[in-house]
């Protein structure tokens, strides 16, 4: 009994001397691998009715990177606050926020900074869906929390903002809180050498994909709630005098099989049900071309729905270019 608890113990030695050196190797020899997690630090409970919200002026950290908010709880950027001609309203989610991006290098921070004739007011949180980008619009422009007239409200969409959390176990990030899940929950916020491994091994990007766009169907309650909510919106920004607009952003499985048949399905059907309402409706799927080798390199490493630096500088140039016809 002793000599197979030796054996055991001895297996499992090795196992942990090889994961260290796979951790250590790859934080050598792959830097662009991040971890994920956002400080708690950031974030207050049901700042907008039952929606979360950025805490004000408070300084954490998203992945590896330092993320800083200003007194309006919106992201901060590094342009002086001062009189300006326009104010914009972003409304989006982590995509939005920059998981894992420095402010100032997000698309959001980019327009910002870029431009003296307009602020960037942008509220956008990890976990947002449609019914958040409603109370926060609530709270900015119908309640005026910050004092503050906006000319344009935009709403960022990806695919997964149909739903609040994930409603079934069917999801990519279904966990049952376990033992083990407690374990691949710490790796997630650790171990570069797990995100490796498990990019290696799983496809991570098209799981995403193929579970979000099942919701993308013309009697599917999740849409119909989503668009009464851009809906609701864009009547509002109407009566006020606000331009409002979406901007559909693709997943990295949809580019990567960019001309495949349907595979753009999903922002089709959601484009059309708002142009039905007169809602202008932006779609940058395009704008990343259609070199389907290319595609990995504008989003965060293993990451099918996030964008690096490189992603989020070619959303800032198209966005720019649009804000310049307006």
């Amino acid at each position: 009994m002793k000599k197979y608890l030796l054996i055991i113990l001895y297996n499992i030695s090795i196992i942990i001397l090889l994961f260290l050196l796979l951790e250590f190797s790859v934080r050598i020899f792959a830097p662009q691998i991040s971890l994920s997690g956002t400080s708690g630090n950031l974030v207050i409970d049901s700042l907008y009715n039952d929606s979360p919200g950025i805490k004000s002026n408070a300084v954490g950290t998203s992945g590896e990177v330092k993320k800083a908010s200003n007194s309006y709880h919106a992201w901060k950027y590094s342009k002086p606050v001062s009189e300006t001609v326009r104010n914009l309203l972003y409304l989006g989610d982590s995509v939005t926020m920059g998981l894992s991006v420095e402010n100032d290098s997000t698309y959001a921070g980019i327009i910002n900074n870029g431009a003296d004739s307009l602020r960037v007011i942008n509220p956008s949180l990890i976990g947002y869906s449609s019914k958040d980008y409603l109370n926060v619009f609530n709270a900015f422009v119908l309640q005026n929390r910050i004092n503050l007239d906006f000319t344009s409200v935009i709403l960022f969409w990806t695919l997964n903002d149909i739903y609040s959390n994930y409603p079934d176990q069917k999801s990519p990030e279904f966990t049952t809180g376990s033992f083990i899940n407690s374990i691949v929950e710490f790796l997630r916020h650790n171990s570069k050498g797990y995100h490796f491994l498990k990019n290696l091994f799983s496809d991570r990007p098209r799981a995403y994909y193929d579970y979000d766009r099942q919701f993308y169907t013309e009697s599917n309650p999740l849409l119909l709630n989503s668009l009464t909510n851009l809906e609701t919106i864009s009547s509002a920004c109407d009566t006020l005098g606000i331009k409002f607009e979406v901007v559909l952003l693709p997943y990295e499985y949809q580019l990567r099989n960019y001309g495949d048949k349907d595979i753009f399905e999903p922002q089709m059907l959601l484009r059309g049900k708002l142009e039905e309402k007169n809602i202008r409706v932006i779609d940058l799927s395009s704008a990343f071309g259609n070199d389907k080798k290319e595609a990995s390199g504008y989003y965060l490493y293993g990451d099918g729905i996030h964008f690096n630096n490189r992603g989020n500088r070619l959303i800032a140039h198209y966005l720019e270019k649009h804000l310049e016809v307006q």
